[in-house]
């Protein structure tokens, strides 16, 4: 098991800038189908838990394809670095929730969970992948 910073790094920011442009063009895509900017915002908006399901989502199709990057990046220990390329950003999230607002602890506990499996996930496919061409 070999943890590579360069990898986790990849990982985290290939996980930002995705995150950045699947929001975008999701946004663009709503929009276009219920007709207003301002229903695809209603669709999106956290509740009043501060769950919002297409946010979860996006993350964690973006977490697969990032582990998958710092896995491809690492060349080795695929799993341990696509779980910590996905971890660092929810962690974070926790770190912030617990000083500034514990009510949203746990969703960001969720996230973290969540998210980093995801980034597993995506470990593991670059994991099986190497593996059939060995």
């Amino acid at each position: 098991m070999e943890i590579s910073s360069k990898a986790i790094t990849i990982g985290l920011v290939f996980n930002s800038v995705a995150s950045i442009v699947l929001s975008v063009v999701l946004g663009f895509v709503l929009a276009g189908a219920l007709g207003s900017g301002e229903a695809a915002m209603e669709m999106v908006r956290p509740s009043d838990d501060g769950f919002s399901a297409v946010a979860l989502f996006v993350a964690s199709v973006v977490a697969v394809a990032s582990g998958y990057v710092a896995a491809r990046a690492a060349e080795r220990g695929e799993l341990i670095n696509g779980a910590l390329a996905n971890a660092i950003r929810p962690g974070f999230s926790v770190l912030l929730s617990m000083a500034v607002a514990p009510d949203a602890l746990a969703i960001a506990l969720i996230h973290l969970v969540v998210l980093t499996l995801f980034g597993m996930f995506g470990g593991y496919i670059r994991l099986k992948q190497v593996a059939e061409y060995a």
